[in-house]
């Protein structure tokens, strides 16, 4: 039995791993070859320029650009992390002319792509894939890192941010993760808090690809909060050629962990919304990587973000053998779409119809 100082001192430890083990800079670093200690350095001042140095009140609805990393150094007046020239640009309109900025890590703007926009993650994304691109996107307080179309760290809002595998009170152990799934939402979903995936609210039509959308966001807090694990985003499940969305490694219990994401409703107008047989793929891909997985899995959630038109239950298929390691409470969280002002009007409106009745 360990004593409660070799606990300490081995949690202690396991902090320090998950710090240096959940770099997303390291992992870029070594992805791409990047230099790591100028990219570190290049993440660290972006964060502080966030954290420290932008009036959101003033220009808060004004930024939002991608930037794009370059070796290549020259003679430039504009600098983003020298806040008494980039804010001044940013209220003068600079990024009217074009939201692309090529930079290198000393933050020198190289270059601006005039007449370009990049407006949410998902353009950032592709702006990122078809370039080849190390892609930094900032829309407000979040920032995307970006690598070659492929998101490798996410921060929903840059003030309210922690480093991974610093003990903070919300921190909690991998064996709680559904707890974290279920906070992530309060906190960073509902609401479109954090995460974008309407296309058309009226309508209630999603996003294209929403399962990206909702899983890159999901993998990256689970990285801020769990302290004794790892999250990894699309594993390869033992050798197959099958990937999860998600898998957390738990340190200090040796198991793992399988979440697998759906979501539900539609993303065109004139597409057919995906309901009870699209959460029944899922109930059956995640009964098939536990059974790939048995020896080291201990559990596997189903995870389903419902945009369809009706809150409704899922009419689960009988017929599917559940392996005895799937939780059989998935998770389902139903999208609002509504505002609060359009729900008050509706519960006054209900309110004068029942005096009148």
């Amino acid at each position: 039995m360990l004593s409660t100082c070799q606990k300490a001192k081995a949690m202690h430890k396991a902090e320090i791993l998950k710090i240096v083990m959940s770099s997303p800079v390291l992992e870029v670093a070594r992805e791409t070859g990047f230099e790591p200690t100028e990219l570190m350095k290049f993440y660290l001042d972006l964060e502080n320029l966030m954290k420290s140095h932008i009036p959101y009140g003033e220009i808060g609805e004004k930024f939002r650009f991608l930037l794009t990393l370059t070796t290549d150094d020259a003679k430039v007046e504009l600098n983003i992390f020298n806040k008494d020239v980039f804010v001044p640009a940013i209220q003068a309109g600079i990024l009217d002319k074009g939201n692309i900025l090529l930079v290198n890590s000393s933050g020198k703007v190289i270059k601006q792509i005039e007449g370009s926009f990049i407006n949410d993650y998902v353009q950032a994304a592709e702006f990122s894939r078809d370039k080849q691109l190390i892609v930094f996107f900032i829309e407000y307080r979040t920032l995307h890192l970006i690598v070659n179309g492929t998101p490798k760290y996410y921060i929903y809002d840059i003030l309210e941010y922690s480093h991974p595998g610093v003990t903070t009170p919300k921190t909690l152990s991998a064996r709680e993760y559904r707890q974290l799934i279920d906070r992530h939402f309060r906190e960073a979903v509902h609401g479109e808090k954090g995460v974008k995936y309407w296309r058309n609210k009226g309508d209630r039509i999603l996003l294209d690809n929403p399962e990206s959308i909702f899983q890159a966001p999901l993998w990256f807090y689970l990285d801020q909060y769990i302290i004794d694990g790892t999250p990894d985003k699309e594993p390869t499940i033992s050798g197959t050629a099958n990937k999860s969305d998600i898998r957390i490694t738990d340190w200090t219990n040796k198991t793992r962990y399988i979440i697998e994401i759906k979501c539900l409703g539609r993303t065109f107008l004139d597409s057919p919304e995906k309901a009870d047989e699209w959460a029944n793929t899922g109930l059956s891909q995640i009964n098939l990587y536990l059974s790939e997985e048995d020896k080291s899995c201990s559990a596997g959630t189903l995870v389903l973000y419902d945009g369809r038109k009706v809150d409704k239950d899922i009419n689960w298929d009988t017929n599917i053998k559940c392996h005895p390691k799937y939780d059989n409470k998935p998770k389902r969280f139903y999208l609002e779409s509504e505002s609060a002002s359009v729900k008050a009007k509706k519960i006054v409106s209900q309110l004068k119809k029942k005096s009148r009745e």
